[in-house]
């Protein structure tokens, strides 16, 4: 599985050359999607439940359930997720022909 590094300094530390790192992580991801590809839905509900903790019924959530969360978000984090979304947005729309 994909060591995670809290910083800098302690992947330099772990003697772990930057290309096989990313040769690791690649065929980690590789595994995931192939995995996903033949399991479908129960394959996700798997990985989830490893790398999130949570053990998923459906992945539909409902708009219901999206505006309370957005009602309840702190304005710091709406105002950073919505400028977030909107660097994202120009950046892709510079990619249109």
């Amino acid at each position: 599985m994909i060591r995670i590094y809290h910083s800098a300094e302690s992947f330099l530390k772990s003697r772990q050359t930057f290309p096989d790192y990313l040769n690791q992580v690649s065929d980690t991801v590789r595994i995931i999607i192939q995995t996903v590809r033949k399991g479908g839905d129960a394959a996700l509900r798997d990985y989830t439940d490893q790398f999130d903790g949570q053990r998923l019924s459906h992945f539909r959530i409902e708009s219901a359930e999206i505006e309370s969360a957005v009602e309840h978000l702190n304005a710091d984090t709406k105002a950073i997720l919505l400028e977030a979304a909107e660097n994202i947005r120009q950046f892709h729309q510079k990619q249109y022909p």
